[in-house]
């Protein structure tokens, strides 16, 4: 029999319903099974089986793979058979339609949703792999999205064994758009092409297009092997960096710079869409505490909140690659940098350095420990209450808040060394309760409940919950890479101390306890019972840490002025919490006049500011006006630290923070000469894929070459690019140049010592045109290059 005319009504015993979709090789039709009474697909061959044995060949191949792939991601084959010489494999009917019609259909998918179908087709592909099959032609018409929503890979039929790893084939096989650019040059694959074609697939989903077209189909293939895929937060402004990081690795030219395998990249997205919670080796991880801690980590702003913490606490010292890595997790932040400048701008910093402008300069004015104890902070305060909508939520905020800054306040009486880390161990020794309240907030009332009843919190909290409070705090706490001193002071204190506490670790968590067990007098205790608290307070803790009753009256009103100081930066809604008005109260009735009159005009000052901020602020600025304040400040900054005695790689941070908070930058970096190479290599980068480009050496020829770079450096002249492909410009702009950053637009401002080029200041922008500064900004951006040039010949005098 010849091939299948489209009349036909059966294949073996299969009814014929009609024809599903036709291609070069072959059709699939939707059948009836008249004796197990189920629709099924067919996928039969172009060819007369007998004039084509090769044909038959691969379709039989086809099924012998498929029947070791059973799994939810990919659709089942059911048999295969001949229908006279016509070979046919039958499948699982899936009700449905393709990726590719989705995406045609819907444009642009969410992240969210493109990342999950993602992960299921992976699962898939990794099953496969497992089994030792290559796919070889991933591509969004080879997934069938089931009407639940559920990829499922189908179409193997140019899969492989990956034992072969190279195709002895005649031609191509595969679809230009999808294949790695190893098998369109050396004919190889491997379990990382099929990464590259989900890589593919998952940019597509992103952006609504193939990530490569083209008129011809050598064209696509040069294109995939050789030329530099943009970014997909170019297309598609929803995409954040994360994600962009996430498929520019899968979508690597070299295979061995691609995730390792599908698994590998299948873990990324997950840790991308929920970020995994460390393991926690306690009693209750297996049980009830690992089923809360999947709750929190579901919710749609904990794997934000989780990530920047985690990031903000790995960088754990204040070593040159510390601060480093402080300043950049801060910087991605865009309103985590403003609110933190502010803060430190305050009237309780201001002695520290005026006009502290940038990250890199705060850290230098303050410490790295201080810095980072307020970006963890602000990061915690500033999700929980964008969230919270009810007033008893926002009030434990700000009783959790008013704990830190009272721990801070009497780490010096409590002998503890480092007031930082008290503020951060003060405010996170009660994180399970404040999680408690804000991501199961029904279970927490009716805790609280049980508490006014007469039950103790903690065993409250476990009929509740199953767990205490502090198991869940330190579980996420251990997640968010906290030191091991502060998750050591997370645990509650049930005993009663009575001996000195031993060793920074046991005071942190005796200091911690105090400043909680006196936030919680303050916030319930009986106007009539302050006194008897205060001393109930004072009295437990005074064999371990010996602070004194008017120490603890001291730190109570210091950390009521602290916060009132404080709380419009940090937009506390002071003035209409129930516990600060306690805390208030508490510190009038135990100060002396003159200190309550000082601390009533903070208050003033505070409600007066609130007041304001809630009439409204004003037009935001123009972005010109916006640019020429950030680079004056950061101007201001760099001038200040030039006065005393400066480190010139901190300095040189400074200038780049400056410029990139200019804004309409996708990269800022310092490259400095190095004599040896003949080339100025990146030392200080801000931006997108930063920390790669000092790694990986993103460098520029100091000769050799009529380009732009070279004009910059040779002939000391600054430049300014909109538009890199421009007919005038192209041919100028090395080809290097574009293979190494997707960037359209750059600025150039050589750094110029006795007439020879020793740094280049480099901006760039992935889109043309956004680099378009006016004649006052591009005026002080050569100040601050005029700046750079003095602080190098300062230190070599």
């Amino acid at each position: 029999m010849a091939s299948l005319p489209q009349t036909v009504r059966s294949i073996g015993r299969f009814e014929v319903v009609r024809q599903l979709g036709r291609g070069a090789q072959g059709s699939v039709w939707l059948a009836h099974d008249p004796e197990l009474k189920r629709e099924v697909a067919i996928k039969t061959i172009e060819v007369d089986g007998r004039n084509n044995p090769a044909a038959v060949r691969t379709l039989l191949d086809e099924a012998i793979m498929m029947s070791r792939l059973v799994h939810p991601n990919i659709v089942t084959l059911f048999d295969a058979g001949r229908d006279g010489e016509q070979p046919y494999l039958v499948f699982e009917f899936v009700a449905g339609s393709t990726l590719a019609t989705l995406i045609e259909k819907s444009g642009q998918l969410q992240p969210a949703r493109a990342s999950e179908i993602a992960v299921q087709i992976l699962k898939g592909i990794e099953f496969a792999h497992q089994k030792g099959v290559v796919h070889r032609d991933l591509k969004p018409g080879n997934i069938m999205m089931t009407e639940d929503g559920i990829p499922r890979i189908m179409d193997f039929g140019i899969a492989a064994l990956i034992s072969t790893r190279s195709a002895e084939e005649d031609g191509f096989h595969g679809t230009p758009a999808y294949t790695a650019p190893e098998y369109i040059t050396k004919r190889e694959f491997s379990p990382r092409s099929d990464v590259f074609s989900m890589g593919m697939m998952l940019y597509e989903m992103l952006t609504g297009s193939p990530a490569v077209s083209g008129k011809t189909v050598w064209e696509l293939l040069h294109k995939v092997s050789t030329t530099p895929f943009d970014r997909p937060s170019t297309r598609a402004e929803q995409v954040d960096e994360r994600l962009d990081a996430l498929v520019m690795r899968a979508l690597a030219k070299n295979p061995d710079e691609r995730f390792e395998s599908a698994q590998a990249f299948r873990e990324a997205l997950e840790s991308y869409l929920r970020p995994a919670i460390a393991a926690v080796p306690t009693e209750a991880a297996g049980g009830t505490l690992d089923f809360l801690l999947r709750r929190i980590q579901v919710k749609s702003d904990f794997p934000a909140l989780s990530g920047t913490i985690s990031a903000v606490s790995r960088a754990a010292n204040s070593t040159k690659e510390g601060v480093a890595a402080l300043s950049a997790t801060i910087l991605k932040d865009f309103a985590l940098t403003n609110k933190l400048l502010k803060l430190v701008n305050t009237a309780r910093f201001g002695q520290l350095g005026r006009g502290v402008s940038t990250v890199s300069r705060a850290i230098m004015v303050m410490g790295f420990d201080q810095v980072r104890a307020i970006a963890i902070g602000l990061v915690l305060f500033d999700t929980l209450q964008n969230k919270s909508q009810a007033a008893n939520l926002r009030d434990e905020l700000i009783a959790t808040y008013f704990s830190a800054v009272l721990g801070r306040s009497l780490a010096g009486p409590a002998g503890v060394r480092d007031g930082e880390e008290a503020f951060i161990a003060a405010m996170f020794h009660n994180l399970g309760r404040l999680l408690a309240a804000f991501y199961f907030h029904d279970e927490f009332l009716e805790m609280q409940k049980m508490a006014r009843n007469g039950i103790a919190e903690r065993e409250a909290a476990i009929r509740v919950f199953g767990t205490s409070l502090d198991e869940l705090g330190v579980a996420v706490a251990r997640s968010w890479n906290f030191p091991p001193n502060v998750i050591a002071s997370m645990k509650e204190v049930t005993e009663d101390p009575d001996r000195v506490a031993n060793g920074d670790a046991e005071r942190l968590r005796m200091l911690s306890a105090l400043a909680y067990a006196m936030t919680d007098a303050i916030r319930h205790s009986p106007d009539d019972d302050r006194e008897g608290r205060l001393l109930a307070v004072q009295g437990r803790f005074d064999p371990a840490l010996g602070v004194d009753q008017g120490q603890i009256i001291a730190a109570v009103g210091k950390s009521v002025a602290d916060i009132a100081r404080d709380a419009q930066t940090l937009d506390l809604k002071t003035t209409a919490s129930p516990f600060f008005e306690r805390a208030v109260s508490w510190s009038h009735q135990f100060s002396e006049d003159e200190e309550i009159e000082t601390l009533s005009d903070t208050l003033t000052g505070a409600v007066l500011a609130e007041q304001a901020a809630r009439g409204g602020e004003s037009d935001a600025q123009s972005l010109p006006a916006r640019r020429k304040a950030t680079l004056s400040a950061g101007i201001q900054d760099i001038t200040g630290a030039l006065v005393g005695k400066f480190v010139l790689n901190d300095l040189l941070k400074i200038v780049v923070e400056t410029v990139h908070r200019a804004g309409g930058f996708s990269r800022v970096m310092l490259l400095t000469s190095d004599p040896a190479s003949n080339y100025m290599k990146a030392r200080v980068a801000l931006g997108v894929d930063a920390e790669q480009h000092v790694k990986k050496g993103f460098s520029v020829p100091l000769s050799g070459g009529r380009d732009i770079f070279q004009a910059a450096l040779t002939q000391g002249v600054d430049i300014s690019i909109d538009d890199i492909d421009a007919p005038k410009i192209r041919a100028h702009v090395p080809d290097w140049y574009r293979k190494a950053v997707p960037a359209k637009s750059v600025m150039l401002f050589p750094i110029v010592l006795n007439k020879k080029a020793v740094a280049l200041l480099y901006g760039d922008a992935d889109t043309a045109g956004a680099l378009a500064f006016g004649a006052e900004e591009l005026s002080l951006l050569k100040t601050l290059r005029n700046q750079v040039v003095l602080a190098i010949r300062t230190q070599n005098v």
